[in-house]
């Protein structure tokens, strides 16, 4: 191999090796999720049940279930959220409180702004679409011990 023929190939290896590390950093790359999370909030205080214990590669690889149908953020109604984007904490946006009875005597805003609608609706509105998967309170959230 003369001078220019290992010039090239030590060029080319370079380059490849350059492209291959920066592709998983460029702007909008899919960032590592955990593999399971615990879905906390304090808004409430004391609770009588542990929190749930989601198995976030489960749905994400096992059940395909597309990181749009938990992740979003909207503008003018329209999802705008996309894979790789900073993910909020649901109570960012979902800032009220209300449950049961006090909930359903709420007005419509009032009800999409609900934390807890947004954990129930998504997680046992899509059990209970699929089939699959807990619906009753006890079967994701044990009793404190």
């Amino acid at each position: 191999m003369n001078r220019i023929e290992a010039l090239t190939f030590a060029l080319g290896f370079v380059a490849l090796v350059f492209v291959g590390t920066t592709v998983g950093r460029v702007e909008g790359a899919a960032k590592e999720a955990p593999d399971e999370l615990v879905i906390h909030s304090d808004a409430w205080g004391a609770k009588k049940h542990v929190d749930v214990k989601f198995t976030h590669k489960v749905h994400a690889t096992d059940y395909k279930v597309e990181c749009t149908g938990c992740h979003h953020v909207y503008e003018n109604g329209k999802n705008i959220w996309r894979q790789g984007a900073d993910v909020q904490k649901c109570q960012s946006c979902h800032t009220n409180t209300m449950t049961g009875k006090e909930l359903s005597a709420a007005s419509e805003k009032e009800k999409k702004l609900s934390l807890f609608k947004a954990f129930h609706d998504s997680c046992r509105g899509c059990h209970s679409k699929e089939k699959k998967g807990p619906v009753k309170c006890t079967e994701c959230h044990a009793k404190k011990s």
